[in-house]
């Protein structure tokens, strides 16, 4: 129920995302896409998060499945700092 309530909007705000890069992208200047792919970057992470969250549930129900992946460390690192860059 939680997970539903918390994806919702988050997949509300990827829509909005969406169709704003899609009708006005080209029209926007540069830092503003920028702050687009920025916004989208982010809410990615945000489902992420919300991923896990329920895979931690599922957990603590005895219910979670796991599924090893090769992981690129320092790409995720770059990646994160990359997203921090310029916030205080």
């Amino acid at each position: 129920m939680v997970g539903h309530e918390l994806r919702s909007p988050a997949a509300t705000a990827g829509s909005c995302l969406d169709l704003l890069r899609d009708e006005h992208g080209r029209a926007l200047p540069p830092e503003a896409r920028e702050l687009l792919q920025k916004a989208d970057q982010s809410l990615g992470h945000l489902l992420a998060v919300l991923d896990d969250l329920a895979q931690a549930h599922r957990a603590g129900l005895g219910r979670l499945t796991i599924a090893l992946r090769d992981v690129d460390a320092a790409a995720e690192v770059r990646e994160a700092a990359e997203a921090l860059t310029g916030r205080a």
